[in-house]
């Protein structure tokens, strides 16, 4: 039953008053009536502040902010691109990785659209001297270069591996150094056709007192200057200290002489 009394309006199922009347009742600062589908109807309530969220309650007010009274993040702002400014309907803000040409930036943020940016990371690139600003991602030629799990570079060799052949013969691996050390001629044979790429290179020194004669396969042969072998021929040594580096063309059936120390025959 609703009715009156005194100064105080009351009904079934609320109260003012703070008496004994029918309960609940809304007595502390920031209660609230909260319609419920369960009788009573209508129940007191307070807001309850999540995490990040504080609720300040005085006479008469309910005031909501963030925690330590910032200001709620409305945009991201970013180097390059558009700024995603959330919300977008579902709060959600995605960051991507990505890998851009060379610049002058190494790394920057880049908003590539609605509440959607990425963190790009420049490739590497060839300059004169060194510029912090253009530092960025490089990849490193395996048969050059070994790269540790920490990430450090080093040369797989400091130059050419010397072999000190004191037999008679030899069969040559490119990129190795061979010293013919025998009291008679050392034969070296090249290395296949199908084995060698352009840029090759192959080392031969003269220390035993036989001297050293490089031995060309099938078609192969080596230009000395103007004067070549002919296919399948020879290159020799006349003193027993010559010494000589050679270079696959890129033709890799023809290799010429880049240096030299001696006077070399050819057969």
């Amino acid at each position: 039953m609703a009715g009156f009394s005194r100064d105080t309006v009351y009904a079934n199922n609320v109260d003012f008053t703070g008496s004994t009347q029918p309960t609940p009742q809304v007595l502390l600062n920031g209660q609230l009536l909260i319609g419920s589908a369960v009788a009573p109807n209508i129940r007191v309530a307070t807001l309850t502040a999540g995490p990040g969220v504080n609720i300040t309650n005085g006479a008469g007010t309910i005031t909501i902010g963030l925690t330590g009274g910032g200001t709620g993040i409305d945009s991201v702002a970013v180097q390059t691109g558009t700024s995603p400014v959330l919300p977008d309907g579902s709060g959600l803000i995605t960051i991507n990785g990505a890998v851009v040409a060379a610049g002058t930036n190494p790394v920057r943020s880049d908003g590539t659209g609605a509440n959607t940016l990425a963190i790009e990371v420049q490739t590497s690139q060839a300059l004169a001297a060194a510029d912090a600003t253009k530092i960025g991602l490089s990849n490193f030629d395996s048969a050059s270069f070994a790269v540790a799990a920490t990430g450090f570079v080093t040369l797989t060799s400091a130059g050419l591996a010397w072999t000190n052949v004191t037999g008679t013969s030899a069969v040559m691996v490119k990129s190795n150094a061979y010293q013919a050390n025998n009291v008679g001629l050392v034969t070296l044979t090249m290395p296949s056709v199908a084995s060698s790429t352009f840029g090759d290179t192959i080392r031969v020194g003269g220390f035993g007192a036989g001297g050293w004669a490089i031995q060309c396969v099938a078609t192969q042969l080596i230009h000395y200057g103007a004067t070549p072998t002919s296919a399948a021929g020879t290159l020799v040594s006349t003193n027993r200290y010559d010494q000589v580096e050679l270079v696959c063309s890129s033709t890799t059936t023809e290799w010429f002489v880049r240096y030299v120390i001696g006077n070399l025959g050819t057969t």
